[in-house]
């Protein structure tokens, strides 16, 4: 009888792990999708990650410089299988040896943020009608189908938050070290929730949709969402006119149609919000602009 309680106990087990790694049907699932990712001011050629039965193939870069010259861009490619888990509103990739958060707006658009260090991957499906910008003199950081900006020459706001966090000065003012390094957001530096503060961008070429993470959004802290305040009505202004949107309470992805392809200044102002748990600052994790071929 021991001997059938173990055996029943080991098919169990197998089956568990074999349940983990089958597809839960989420939209960016067998799909390839292509991007690019900034280390310093070193844009890479077109990478590419995919998932196909439950297994990821994704390009990692290469960041040593010398061999960049050598033009040696990809450090290895991976091949791994994967299971999809939800843990507090937030959906995780898990591999053998690497954890991701997984943000995505249906199959259009994925991303990858490695929990260990916030490498970001970014990618647009391959068969979309978003392509590749060449990059220009005047605008560097240009992603594949999504123009953003990295510089305080082109991003305003009308304030932000600042602390010390370990003997560190952390200003949250939407500019991330590397490009769409989703670790520190945009917080409002106003008292109360912020109602009417703006972020601006400046952006170089015409889209006609905008992409954008609402709330304080990090792959290790999936509290501070909800402790902190989320932006519920935003007042969306362009050279083409002024939109007023309602955003959804959710920490994934979500899409604007502007209705008409815009560029220059963006500004995005705070007219309501989702009021946090535990704090009274409202944040936004980025906002770009999607561009068409």
């Amino acid at each position: 009888m021991r001997k059938i309680v173990v055996l029943l106990i080991s098919i169990f087990v197998s089956f568990s792990c074999f349940a983990k790694i089958t597809s839960n049907s989420y939209p960016f699932e067998d799909q390839e999708y292509v991007y690019q990712i900034y280390y310093s001011d070193f844009p890479n050629p077109g990478y590419s990650f995919r998932f196909s039965d439950n297994i990821l193939f994704i390009d990692i870069p290469e960041k040593d410089d010398s061999k960049q010259e050598e033009g040696i861009y990809i450090k290895e490619r991976i091949a791994c299988n994967y299971f999809l888990e939800e843990k507090t509103n937030c959906l995780y990739l898990v591999t053998e040896t690497k954890r991701f958060q997984v943000l995505y707006y249906e199959d259009l658009i994925c991303i990858l943020i490695d929990c260990d260090n916030y490498d970001t991957y970014c990618g647009i499906r391959k068969s979309s009608q978003y392509v590749n910008i060449p990059n220009s003199n005047k605008q560097k950081n240009v992603w594949i189908g999504i123009e953003d900006v990295n510089s305080s020459r082109f991003i305003k706001t009308s304030s932000f938050l600042t602390e010390k966090l370990n003997g560190n000065e952390i200003h949250y003012n939407g500019l991330n070290n590397y490009m769409w390094q989703i670790h520190i957001p945009w917080c409002e530096g106003a008292k109360g929730y912020g109602t009417g503060e703006w972020i601006q961008k400046q952006f170089f070429h015409d889209g006609d949709k905008i992409l954008l993470l609402n709330g304080y959004v990090d792959p290790n802290h999936p509290d501070y969402y909800l402790k902190n305040g989320r932006i519920k009505d935003v007042l969306i202004s362009t050279e083409k006119g002024d939109y007023i949107v309602s955003l959804n309470d959710s920490s994934q992805l979500q899409l604007i149609d502007l209705n008409s392809e815009v560029s220059g200044d963006i500004k995005l102002t705070i007219k309501s919000v989702y009021e946090g748990s535990h704090y009274k600052d409202t944040c936004l994790s980025f906002f770009c602009l999607l561009v068409r071929k």
